[in-house]
């Protein structure tokens, strides 16, 4: 999974949202996600109570009952003026914390929405060739394991596929 294509679900979740605590707030805008060997970090700019880029990192974990990926125990740090610290306790503190991990989630049904649409593509130069009816479906599916890489979430991802096939004539077997 490219943090490409994780992207666009992190910014439909963040950008634009405002937090608030008291009487200080800042909203979250120019969304950006990567990863390396260790960390998911989304990268914001901040406006607001105060002005900067809000660095949120973690370890990323796999529910397996939702089929996405989320972020727990999220570590928050605030740059303003090329100085890194900690973030404000304010920004940090459990209701922002608890909000923003909620958002920080993203799903793979649409990889494997995007996987069926590749073997259905498949399917239809093979139907056609061999004058079948075949349909792939993909079932359940789990991941098994997984692993960051810059740039990327490389998954182990076990899956269940049903197979439905009518042969309308087994000489097209004999066609090449």
């Amino acid at each position: 999974i490219k943090t490409a294509d994780i992207n666009p679900v992190i910014k439909a979740n963040l950008d634009g949202k405002t937090f608030t605590a008291g009487d200080k707030s800042i909203t979250l805008s120019n969304i950006v996600t990567n990863c390396d060997y260790e960390f998911l970090r989304v990268v914001t700019d901040i406006a607001g109570t105060v002005n900067g880029t809000l660095i949120i990192k973690g370890k990323p974990k796999y529910d397996a009952n939702e089929n996405s990926f989320y972020m727990e125990n999220i570590d928050i740090q605030l740059k303003t003026k090329n100085v890194a610290h900690k973030a404000a306790a304010w920004i940090a503190e459990v209701k922002i914390r608890n909000e923003l991990e909620k958002m920080l989630k993203f799903s793979i049904k649409d990889n494997l929405a995007e996987a069926q649409k590749n073997i259905d593509n498949q399917l239809k130069d093979l139907n056609a060739k061999y004058d079948l009816e075949m349909k792939i479906g993909i079932g359940s599916a789990d991941v098994e394991s997984f692993e960051l890489k810059p740039g990327q979430i490389e998954a182990m991802v076990k899956a269940k596929f049903y197979l439905e096939l009518r042969i309308k004539n087994f000489r097209s077997f004999k066609k090449k």
